[in-house]
């Protein structure tokens, strides 16, 4: 198992998507930023304006914090996606993976070097990049920001929702094995869920409660809000984690039964 995880290792060390991907997403945030940057200084005027006329200080959402929490965004999501997919399917498209069990190893052995190796990529791009936000926002705002009600479960809770997307993902790749319904249905998979529930909330037409808020691309949202209230905690720890012990059960017993083509 150690041996077939150091091969994995160094595969991903030597991949060049896991660089061209950790790129783009670096790339995207910075653009992301500063345009938000931008966008608050052209309000910024015309907001406190309109906050002193009702008699309440007005101060800027944009901050390092903020940035901090928001980082898994659409486009991060995408592209983590993407880097997993191309990960865990690699050896799978072609025939290494038949040289892989010749040599003795066992489809669980082989599921978990690959869960491991795709974990470190999707991770450490998710890591740098919070951390590129974080000090860009500093840099750009001059300051941390309100840390707000709920603020550090709230971040618990969002690290557990990328954890999440991450079990899908690996379970998309594990399960498919084919790198392009793999990034397909990573790409767009959470994305029709949340509209399903977006369109069943329209056909309930409940003002108190929204399903779609409660899904893991709805959660991520109101978690990234300086104030977060104390349901999208509760149901920041629980979908997660249901989501996480679902897939991995799922791409687990899936895997074992599917036979190697």
């Amino acid at each position: 198992m150690a041996a077939l995880f150091r091969f994995e290792l160094r595969k991903l060390l030597r991949n060049k998507a896991l660089y061209i991907c950790l790129g783009i997403v670096l790339f995207l945030l910075i653009i992301n930023t500063i345009t938000a940057k931008v966008m608050d200084d052209l309000l910024a005027e015309e907001m406190a304006a309109a906050y002193a006329e009702m008699g309440m200080p007005y101060e800027s959402s944009f901050s390092a914090l903020s940035l901090l929490k928001g980082t898994f965004n659409n486009n991060t999501a995408i592209v983590e996606g993407v880097i997993v997919a191309l990960i865990v399917c690699e050896d799978f498209t072609g025939d290494i993976i038949k040289n892989i069990y010749s040599k003795g190893y066992t489809r669980t052995q082989v599921y978990f070097s690959k869960m491991l190796s795709s974990f470190i990529a999707f991770f450490g791009i998710y890591l740098i990049g919070t951390i590129i936000s974080f000090l860009l926002g500093l840099v750009l705002s001059g300051k941390l920001g309100t840390v707000g009600d709920n603020f550090a479960l709230s971040v618990v809770c969002i690290v557990l929702i990328v954890l999440a997307y991450f079990a899908i993902y690996f379970a998309l790749g594990i399960i498919f094995k084919k790198t392009a319904p793999a990034i397909v249905l990573s790409i767009l998979g959470p994305t029709l869920v949340y509209i399903l529930l977006v369109l069943i909330d329209a056909f309930i037409k409940d003002g108190k409660y929204s399903i779609s808020d409660y899904w893991i691309t709805g959660l991520m949202s109101n978690l990234a809000l300086a104030n977060v209230e104390k349901g999208f905690i509760i149901a920041g720890f629980i979908v997660p984690i249901i989501l996480i012990a679902g897939f991995t059960c799922l791409s687990f017993f899936l895997n074992r039964r599917k036979d190697v083509k």
